[in-house]
């Protein structure tokens, strides 16, 4: 990789004119969008594309058009692939794993998958594990955690290694309040890494998310800061909170038009 051009550019990841789905029926048409350093909370109702976006980004499905960038290198072979893989992180919403493997065993499969050099495995693998508060389960069995265990042991595989680029489908699904506030703490120290953080929880956006951005039919309603995203609450609106007011008063027929 050029270091020169990568320095010169702050975008981890840049989709360009995306479109994935199957048929004539397009579950995302022509969406571009850059991903910096930061977290980046991606809001949307449930057929949004939110899912279909996240797994073009960790190269798991090639564009049917359009290109996908990561670290400024196209993503268009097979081989450029499996390059990029090594600086991304992936939590899907279901991740796979062998009952049999221990949280340990786990987390280091994972770095391994990513090509960590092999001197390194052992203690990423174990600072990735303690950061998501698991240590004293290192040597238990995946099959035997609990749902909140696995899926801590899904955050720290995604972060082992420290990648450029964290994409977690609903991280904090199975989470009780105690962990989901860990694992805001956890986000807010990743410092330069980007992070795409998919959640239908607004509070968790509130808490961790520098920017963002709310999916719609297969594209990019908006994107901005919270106190923008607060400004299309409508007055009497439902919702707990503004900036919940503000996601809802976003979705209503009519204001694609105004973002």
């Amino acid at each position: 990789m050029d270091s020169a051009r990568e320095a010169a550019s702050d975008v981890v990841a840049r989709v360009t004119d995306l479109v994935q789905g199957y048929s004539k029926n397009p579950v995302i048409a022509g969406l571009t969008i850059e991903i910096e350093a930061g977290v980046l909370g991606l809001l949307g109702p449930n057929g949004a594309g939110k899912t279909t976006l996240l797994r073009s980004l960790a190269t798991v499905l090639p564009p049917r058009k359009g290109r996908i960038e990561i670290l400024g290198e196209v993503i268009d072979s097979p081989r450029a692939a499996r390059e990029a893989r090594r600086n991304i992180g992936f939590l899907p919403q279901d991740f796979g794993y062998y009952p049999g493997f221990t949280v340990s065993e786990f987390v280091e499969y994972c770095a391994w998958l990513r090509d960590t050099p092999a001197g390194r495995r052992p203690k990423d693998t174990a600072d990735a594990i303690e950061r998501v508060g698991l240590m004293g389960r290192a040597n238990e069995k995946m099959g035997a955690l609990s749902g909140g265990m696995l899926r801590r042991a899904g955050i720290a595989a995604a972060m082992v290694g420290a990648p450029r680029l964290v994409i977690m489908d609903e991280p904090t699904a199975g989470l009780d309040p105690a962990q989901r506030v860990e694992f805001r703490e956890l986000m807010r120290g990743l410092g330069d890494t980007a992070v795409v953080v998919s959640t239908h929880l607004i509070e968790d956006v509130a808490s961790i998310c520098s920017e963002i951005a709310v999916m719609a039919e297969g594209c990019i309603r908006f994107r901005g800061t919270q106190g923008e995203l607060c400004a299309f609450a409508p007055g009497r609106s439902p919702g707990e909170t503004q900036l919940e007011r503000g996601y809802l008063g976003l979705l209503k027929p009519g204001m694609e038009h105004l973002v």
